[in-house]
């Protein structure tokens, strides 16, 4: 029996390594043909080129190439979570760390949104803040881009019976319940034209998901088509 479980434990651990090299053979090959593509696009754009077409279509490449490493980064970001076993967690401010995100949210905001941040102040936890950071960072962009337009999003932060709440709330467009039991899933999307027209890559919420599971804390998602959405985890 001992012998059956350390073979299926190494077993585990020669499949996880095997993934972790697949990743980043498939970053590497991809990065640098998109380093290459990024570098005559920007000559391209310094030419001064008058044509509008050949301006548009430089600046239609130049927005799918800045999209494709956007994409990289979220997968490389969502592979590191699931492979890493150093979580590097220290104490820090989470309640200065979603404050300092105000700047980040007025410019992504191109709806007109009213975005309401009620942060209770001085709240230190212990964990990894570049993956919180990140974490935070998906649920905000998402209210912000998949709301609707000329919405009020509320940002919460403070402490409450079940611990530290952390709550993005809209009264936008709202998701239909068939899609909530997916919505944490890599390359979901709830409506795939819109998708491409806001620019997600469809992993932001498998981020959140998976930086929660290592604070045995998960993603609460409630909706209501046409009225809105809370998007909500706790920290204990």
């Amino acid at each position: 029996m001992i012998l059956v479980i350390a073979r299926d434990i190494t077993d585990m651990i020669h499949l996880l390594n095997s993934r972790q090299k697949f990743l980043s053979n498939i970053n590497h090959e991809l990065r640098t043909p998109l380093t290459v593509l990024q570098g005559y696009l920007e000559i391209l754009a310094d030419n001064n080129i008058q044509n509008p077409l050949q301006k548009k279509a430089i600046f239609a490449m130049q927005e799918q190439s800045q999209r494709m490493e956007h994409l990289l980064q979220q997968f490389n970001f969502l592979a590191k979570i699931e492979t890493t076993s150093d979580k590097d967690f220290r104490t820090f401010d989470m309640s200065a760390m979603i404050n300092s995100l105000r700047k980040d949210t007025d410019i992504l905001n191109t709806y007109n949104h009213h975005i309401e941040f009620i942060i209770q102040p001085n709240i230190i936890i212990f964990g990894n803040e570049s993956q919180l950071r990140s974490a935070v960072s998906n649920l905000i962009y998402n209210a912000i881009k998949h709301s609707g337009k000329q919405c009020h999003i509320q940002i919460q932060w403070e402490t409450c019976e079940q611990g530290i709440k952390f709550n993005v709330i809209d009264n936008g467009v709202g998701i239909s319940p068939q899609h909530i039991p997916h919505l944490t899933e890599r390359f979901y999307r709830v409506d795939e034209s819109r998708s491409h027209l806001t620019g997600g890559s469809g992993l932001g919420l498998a981020i959140v998901k998976h930086t929660l599971l290592q604070y045995h804390s998960h993603l609460n998602i409630e909706s209501t088509e046409t009225k809105g959405s809370s998007f909500s985890f706790y920290h204990t």
